[in-house]
């Protein structure tokens, strides 16, 4: 019975959590890494933004769908570019 849940799991796609990443992103949030953890019914996110603000604006339009929720894990100026944006990383899941 294990097995067959876990197999069960892995049939599972990340396309819907993929289609509501797509929905919240604007031109000024770049995603620098997707992490798909199927299993688990979760993406990990490493994206850059201009600003703060940007990244926590996606991030509220994340949570506003139904089904999904987001735990921002890590927030941080990039120093060593001359922009110097902000690098966030996320977890988003489907609930």
């Amino acid at each position: 019975k294990q097995q067959l849940a876990a197999f069960s799991r892995q049939a599972i796609t990340p396309f819907p959590l993929m289609d509501a990443v797509a929905r919240a992103w604007s031109a000024d949030i770049a995603l620098t890494r997707v992490e798909v953890n199927t299993q688990n019914q979760m993406l990990l996110l490493e994206l850059e933004a201009k600003a703060l603000g940007d990244a926590f604006r996606f991030v509220e339009r994340l949570k506003a769908q139904p089904g999904v929720h987001v735990n921002v894990q890590q927030s941080a100026r990039k120093a060593n570019d001359p922009q110097h944006p902000v690098q966030v990383k996320l977890a988003v899941g489907a609930e």
